[in-house]
Parts: structure tokens; C-alpha cells; sequence
């Protein structure tokens, strides 16, 4: 959705027309759910510095929103598990590498995660 206004119009009536497309946008989902939209928007000036026009777009990003909050619930509870194994716990890449580890790991070493994840060149040993 598009919202284009000359300079002729207020500022007032950019700010109606931008709900009005909200409004248009809400409207065309569902009355059972809510949806999420990203704004975004310039104003246009004159080489004397007068206001041309103001150019805006809506983005419905509710999928997105909703994917991205499960991914987080989702990572959450894989941390809350890992670290509710008593053991020293480490997740390893195909190749190896280090992605993370249970907070018994950290305690265990004394080190942060990023120093732990290098520990092939650090020579890592508890003391």
C-alpha cells in the first residue's frame, strides 16, 4: 500500500490518509485476529525546502512476527533443558565446531561461551 500526498495537503491530512490505509489494511484481514505492519516513510522537499510530497508504505509482517516469536519460545525451552541437565553439556556443529553449551559447562570452565567455542587453540583444562 502506497500513500503519495502533495505538498498542498497538510501535515494533518497525511497523518488521516496513513490511518485510513491502516484502517484498509486491518480491514482486509481477518476481524479474528490482529496483524502487525512495518511502516516505513520519507518526506520529499524542494530544493527550497518546501514539502513535495510524503511517500510511505505499509508491510504486512504478522507471519513473520509469529514465526520469529515461536523461534525464541522455541530457543528458550531448548535452553531451559539443556541447562536443567546436570551433566556438562556441549552441541556441536557437523564440522565440530562448538554452537553452545549448558550453564554447567560455563560454571564448570569460568569462561564465556565465545572463549569456550575457541578452546581447540586455547588449551582448555579446569583448575
Amino acid at each position: 500500500m502506497m500513500i503519495s500526498t502533495p505538498n498542498h495537503l497538510t501535515t494533518d491530512l497525511c497523518r488521516t490518509k496513513a490511518i485510513e490505509c491502516l484502517n484498509l489494511a486491518q480491514q482486509a484481514a481477518s476481524n479474528s485476529h490482529r496483524i502487525m505492519l512495518k511502516h516505513t516513510g520519507h518526506h520529499v522537499f524542494s530544493a527550497s525546502g518546501d514539502l513535495v510530497e510524503v511517500i510511505g508504505t505499509h508491510v504486512d509482517v504478522t507471519k513473520r512476527r509469529r514465526a520469529e516469536e515461536a523461534l525464541r519460545e522455541s530457543e528458550a525451552r531448548s535452553r531451559s533443558a539443556l541447562d536443567g541437565i546436570a551433566g556438562l553439556i556441549a552441541v556441536l556443529a557437523p564440522n565440530g565446531e562448538i554452537e553452545t553449551v549448558n550453564r554447567q559447562f560455563l560454571e564448570y570452565f569460568c569462561q564465556s561461551l565465545e572463549w569456550i567455542k575457541n578452546w581447540e587453540t586455547n588449551d582448555a583444562v579446569h583448575e
